[in-house]
């Protein structure tokens, strides 16, 4: 699936494999501080950090404006306009989810 950003071309997987699923999940629950088996707490930055993985092993191919290909990275995402960051996340949260 190929998803048209204002600067770039995302080419993205079409489903997650189990492994890169649980890779993602173990990321989250890093994040989460419990106190007597409950849940007390939770990192945000691990919440961040879930997106940013998610994005990296979803992401197969990013080609620029000027058709070059460039590696996936946090800074490029970082980067990324709100509109163009939301659209690739939602998408790609989307892949995540496929049952």
């Amino acid at each position: 699936m190929n998803i048209k950003l204002s600067k770039a071309e995302v080419e993205i997987a079409d489903s997650l494999t189990w492994g890169q699923q649980e890779l993602v999940k173990s990321v989250m629950l890093d994040g989460i501080t419990l106190n007597g088996g409950q849940p007390s707490g939770i990192d945000a930055s691990k919440l961040v950090d879930a997106k940013y993985k998610l994005l990296e092993l979803s992401i197969k191919k990013i080609t620029d404006d000027k058709g070059v290909v460039i590696p996936f990275s946090k800074d490029w995402v970082f980067n990324l306009s709100v509109e163009d960051g939301e659209l690739l996340y939602n998408t790609v949260d989307g892949i995540g989810k496929k049952k």
